[in-house]
């Protein structure tokens, strides 16, 4: 059986190390798909499904080179729906951007830096969605 990859959209190298880091430490099994920008996670989304099928879950910073999260959230929002889970990675000082990207359609945030019982709790919450977690 295929997973859905889950994709990465975010343009710090540090803190894609980090999410990296504690996604390997979640164990679980999803490919992840990392994109340093909003316009490649559009053309990804935009692709061929047979090439790059729906992701599982996304995580999405909001603050990106070129393209921006909330843009990819309303392309999502205009052709995907609630197919699947749109997860906003942001630091504190974003609160204004958090309520945009609700009105947008994310179902939920994550605080950078993240840490693995956080976001293995918090993975665990999205009980609709196909993932392979290794015991």
């Amino acid at each position: 059986m295929s997973l859905n990859p889950i994709l990465l959209a975010e343009d710090d190298a540090n803190d894609t190390a980090i999410f990296q880091k504690v996604y390997e430490q979640s164990r679980i099994k999803n490919p992840l798909r990392v994109f340093e920008d909003g316009e490649d996670v559009l053309k990804y989304l935009g692709s061929n499904r047979a090439e790059c099928p729906l992701p599982a879950m996304v995580f999405l910073d909001l603050r990106m080179r070129r393209v921006g999260g909330l843009e990819v959230l309303g392309y999502i929002q205009e052709n995907f729906k609630r197919e699947f889970p749109v997860i906003v990675l942001t630091g504190m000082e974003a609160i204004q951007e958090m309520r945009l990207a609700y009105q947008a359609g994310a179902h939920s945030f994550l605080m950078k830096p993240l840490q693995r019982a956080d976001f293995s709790a918090f993975v665990e919450k999205f009980k609709g969605v196909e993932f392979q977690v290794v015991k």
